[in-house]
């Protein structure tokens, strides 16, 4: 386990960056919008609540801990690339919610010190809209544009200054009439072919102790972060073969884009 916790410590935030990030047309008319195309969104500092489950010895160290982390985060604006092409006025917020659950350890790792290394296996995340602007993400109005579910992911954090960084793999399934690649809804690609990756920032922790208040206890603390959100999609193989089908028959309606 402690090369494991090693590795990922050092590659938490330096892996599954995608070089080859999607475009993806937006379609937010119905939400008081005119449309924009993004590759990348990029998301508020938060703060999320964590609790942190002892396994057994009272201590947080290689042995692993069991780890679940909640909270919500607001767009700052949409990208492609790095160049900002969120429109002047946006009739609505929106909010990416998540919860993530997975497992944490401790260890000293040469060069950087005492290490959290924590390895995610599940939770729930949804992408939503609101119309009612007042940075709060109120059940009443919001619109679900889209679930992730957590394909996998770690962070490598400072157990002393609170700092440092995650990565977190997910699977889109987009909410039909929103979101196209090429002319075709998003919706039909699927969580197999539209992946996500969130790249986080870790800016501090509050309340962390690495001693439990007995064996198999639990802790409550928070950590503040931000972090920004890239897409790629993979064209189906349903889509690819109709498509081939047209071009062959000179009647292709669109141009395939593929990541």
């Amino acid at each position: 386990m402690k090369k494991s916790l090693v590795a990922l410590t050092l590659l938490a935030g330096m892996t599954g960056m995608n070089a080859n990030a999607t475009l993806i047309n937006f379609d937010d008319t119905s939400l008081g919008g005119t449309g924009v195309v993004f590759d990348t969104i990029d998301w508020k500092p938060d703060t999320s609540h964590v609790t942190q489950t002892d396994t057994g010895n009272g201590i947080v160290d290689s042995t692993l801990d069991n780890f679940s982390e909640f909270g919500n985060t607001l767009l700052v604006n949409f990208q492609q690339g790095t160049t900002i092409v969120t429109p002047a006025t946006l009739a609505y917020e929106m909010f990416l919610d998540y919860t993530l659950t997975g497992q944490v350890g401790l260890q000293n790792v040469p060069f950087f010190g005492p290490m959290l290394g924590v390895l995610f296996s599940g939770g729930s995340v949804s992408l939503y809209a609101d119309t009612n602007k007042n940075g709060v993400l109120d059940n009443a109005t919001k619109v679900t544009l889209g679930t992730f579910s957590v394909a996998g992911g770690n962070c490598g954090v400072s157990a002393v200054s609170g700092v440092g960084s995650c990565n977190v793999s997910l699977r889109f399934s987009a909410t039909p009439g929103y979101f196209k690649v090429g002319g075709t809804d998003l919706s039909v690609f699927g969580p197999v072919n539209s992946y996500s990756n969130l790249i986080v920032t870790v800016q501090s922790i509050t309340g962390f102790s690495p001693v439990y208040s007995g064996a198999g206890a639990s802790q409550q603390f928070t950590i503040t972060h931000d972090g920004n959100q890239t897409f790629t999609v993979s064209e189906p193989a349903t889509v690819a073969a109709l498509g081939l089908g047209l071009l062959g028959l000179g009647f292709s309606r669109r141009n395939k884009k593929q990541a």
